[in-house]
């Protein structure tokens, strides 16, 4: 996926956020938007740029995995045309500390689900023919409400990581160990959008990452 296709499609997830919240909003008191939203929303984009370009994606969520098929990753998407496929899980920063490790967990996910649709395919088993696939990103979602320090630090973190990605100050390598993670994801891109534009939102933040797992 090159950079300008990338931004178009997070440029678009943060059109269709505006959308919504311009005419609802979608939660009581302070109880934040369910995270599934935030992989509908990147579905929505994701196609619709996809379809821009004459190709055609699938998206299916909840995909099952796991030895005992008791696992499963938020959303995969799959754009036979591109031959990309894209891993999703998403997150929201409501309780930043336990989050960020399950951000770290997430990615982990990511690599065994893979590393699972793989050997699936060697041993004749093919749910998604990953030949097919020869480009593949692990999705990482999120929102976070910049009402805390910690929360305000995660989302200069992502701002920080768009400028440039390999930096100390960006998310993966400032909150590594809080995410638990022994490495970190290589080729990372990152986006950051507030919603400031809308007065309900005005503290509310998309923040994202993905990586080349192939």
């Amino acid at each position: 996926m090159d950079a300008i296709t990338r931004t178009r499609i997070f440029n678009e997830y943060e059109k269709i956020y505006v959308g919504i919240l311009s005419n609802m909003y979608p939660a009581k008191n302070s109880t934040g938007f369910p995270e599934r939203n935030l992989s509908v929303n990147f579905a929505k984009a994701y196609e619709r740029i996809a379809q821009s370009k004459k190709n055609a994606a699938y998206t299916w969520y909840e995909f099952q995995f796991g030895p005992e098929n008791n696992l499963h990753v938020d959303a995969v998407i799959l754009n036979p045309s591109e031959e990309e496929m894209l891993i999703i899980e998403s997150k929201r920063y409501n309780n930043p500390a336990s989050k960020m490790r399950e951000v770290g967990e997430d990615i982990e996910r990511i690599q065994l689900f893979c590393s699972e649709i793989e050997n699936e395919n060697r041993n004749g088993i093919v749910r998604i023919k990953v030949d097919n696939y020869k480009k593949v990103y692990g999705v990482i979602l999120a929102d976070v409400w910049t009402e805390t320090t910690l929360k305000s630090e995660i989302c200069d973190s992502y701002l920080n990581g768009m400028l440039e990605p390999a930096s100390p100050k960006a998310f993966l390598n400032k909150f590594k160990d809080g995410l638990g993670i022994s490495s970190v994801p290589e080729n990372v891109s990152y986006f950051a959008s507030n919603l400031s534009e809308i007065e309900d939102t005005q503290k509310y933040n998309l923040v994202s990452f993905m990586w080349e797992l192939k």
